[in-house]
């Protein structure tokens, strides 16, 4: 209502929609001023660091906004708060100050630094992907210490910013992965390196499948993380016009893989 640009940390949100028999959205009675009891479980990791009291907020879909509507209480492991309607509501702490994590992800692989794309960095509660030139960056509230920057799956080792940022304050960490990496260059069926393929592989086993993508940057080099030990590997290179798949044995090391796409048929004589 301010006008003032703030940082929201949500710790739980729910979007609650009600319907009848037939399929119809039933609302609050608004005439006679009706209203309903929201509780939402905080999750168990954000707990302790719940505030007793915290702002509600409503997402609007029609004006892609968040908008302030009255507070919550914590009582126990939830939040309970009242509404006047049911839509996307969220439970989420205010900063007016807030600062910027970033960073590149690499590997130094025959001496040469490999910037890698695609690789989810979790700061604080976040999760991002980096580019295609291994960044990352995400906005954190500030003067909040502890802050973790780690990965979801442990492709790195985790940092944790003892001191808090102060507000517009901008911190830079670099990361090292320590997962297996497979890199080269995207050609066309001239053996032209191709910018701005897309380059994806996916790794499989019986009980777990992930997939990382990136772009190749204008000399068609391109950089993944794999997750070492899986049974199948399938990089895909894609085009707006062609796709190229290679199937890869299990891969223990980093790996140079060149992609090459195939000729385009036309008419022969």
């Amino acid at each position: 209502s301010s006008g003032e640009k703030v940082y929201l940390d949500p710790f739980i949100g729910l979007n609650v929609i009600v319907e009848d028999s037939s399929g119809n959205k039933l609302q609050l009675d608004s005439t006679n001023n009706k209203r309903a009891i929201v509780k939402m479980k905080i999750p168990t990791q954000l707990v302790a660091d719940a505030p007793n009291s915290i702002d509600m907020y409503v997402y609007a879909p029609s004006k892609g906004i968040k908008q302030g509507k009255g507070s919550a209480v914590k009582t126990g492991d939830s939040y309970q708060g009242e509404v006047r309607h049911f839509s996307y509501w969220s439970c989420e702490k205010t900063h007016t100050g807030y600062a910027t994590i970033y960073g590149y992800v690499y590997k130094i692989i025959n001496g040469q630094e490999k910037k890698i794309g695609g690789v989810p960095v979790k700061v604080g509660k976040g999760i991002v992907f980096t580019n295609n030139e291994g960044k990352y960056s995400v906005i954190v509230p500030a003067n909040v210490s502890g802050i973790t920057i780690s990965s979801p799956d442990v492709f790195f080792t985790p940092h944790t910013l003892l001191s808090a940022l102060s507000a517009g304050e901008t911190y830079e960490y670099n990361i090292t992965v320590i997962n297996p990496v497979v890199y080269g260059i995207v050609y066309s069926n001239a053996q032209q390196p191709l910018d701005k393929a897309k380059v994806s592989i996916a790794c499989s086993n019986p009980i777990n499948n992930s997939v990382f993508t990136t772009f190749t940057d204008q000399h068609g080099n391109y950089a993944l993380l794999v997750n070492g030990g899986s049974q199948y590997y399938n990089l895909t290179a894609n085009t707006e016009t062609q796709q190229r798949v290679i199937n890869l044995p299990p891969i223990s090391s980093d790996t140079a893989v060149n992609i090459y796409m195939l000729p385009i048929l036309g008419v022969n004589k």
